[in-house]
Formats: structure tokens, sequence, C-alpha cells
């Protein structure tokens, strides 16, 4: 059985589900390039936001550190 990988149908006529390549077309160079850039900056800004929590939670840890000091020299 021939499959027609674009639109996703045998030889026969029947329907048959499409395959991954039928699903998108072939991107252009610079279509693949604008992609990139567009995941690079989302990953960049998940990055920084973890960043940024995992400097928050240890700025209360080091806090709580501090104040559990202050109450053992007092």
């Amino acid at each position: 059985m021939k499959v027609n990988v674009l639109l996703g149908e045998t030889r026969e006529g029947s329907t048959k589900s499409k395959t991954t390549l039928g699903r998108t077309k072939m991107k252009s160079t610079d279509e693949r390039e604008e992609l990139i850039k567009d995941i690079n900056v989302l990953l960049h800004q998940a990055y920084d936001s973890t960043l940024d929590e995992i400097y928050a939670l240890l700025k209360r840890i080091d806090d709580v550190e501090d104040e559990e000091d202050l109450k053992t020299i007092k």
C-alpha cells in the first residue's frame, strides 16, 4: 500500500492518519532561524526565571539561618 504523505491517503483513496512529515510543511531557512531565535528567547527567559527563584530560595534560607544564629547568640 503506497501512502501519499501530504494528503494522508492510500492508493485506494481511503483516508489514513497523516504522518509526521504530512503534518507540517518544510520550513525555509529563514523560518527555521526565526523559530530557533524565538525558542532561544523563551529558554533564556525560563532559565532567568529559574535562577531568580533559586536565588530567592537561597536568600530566604540564608535569612532564616541568620535569625537562628542571632537567637543562639542572645
